[in-house]
């Protein structure tokens, strides 16, 4: 095996900074396996999509999920009665247009979003003073 100074040749990196990364990354691969929303696949993409409408402001309905996600209607429809089960989502019709199904995050969903961004944010900062940032 090839060590850490062989392998950052030619690139701007110190072996300091390479073992730096290196624990950031580890710390962020078990940050995403901890079971906040459960490991699948299709609930980190609904995840995803509640962020984003998040972000923006707007409302999210199936159909906006299907067409962020490209979860298939059946799969969706799967993995956010469950998430519903688990009391992560509420689900219900719009008072507006009643064929439309809107999908909000629970106050627990919610909770579990901020701690994963806090984890986040402190792993960030615990890099950046290693680095001496």
């Amino acid at each position: 095996m090839r060590s850490i100074n062989e392998v950052i040749v030619g690139h701007d990196l110190t072996e300091e900074e390479y073992r730096i990364c290196q624990k950031f990354w580890a710390n962020v691969r078990e940050m995403q396996g901890t079971n906040y929303f459960g490991n699948n696949r299709n609930r980190w993409l609904v995840g995803s999509a509640i962020a984003t409408r998040r972000i923006t402001g707007q409302e999210l309905d199936l159909k906006s999920i299907e067409s962020i996600t490209g979860i298939g209607r059946s799969a969706l429809k799967k993995v956010i009665a469950l998430m519903v089960k688990d009391g992560l989502l509420y689900k219900m019709r719009d008072p507006e247009d009643k064929r439309r199904i809107l999908i909000k995050p629970t106050k627990e969903y919610t909770n579990q979003s901020i701690e994963m961004y806090v984890r986040t944010i402190k792993l960030i900062r615990d890099m950046c003073f290693e680095i001496h940032l």
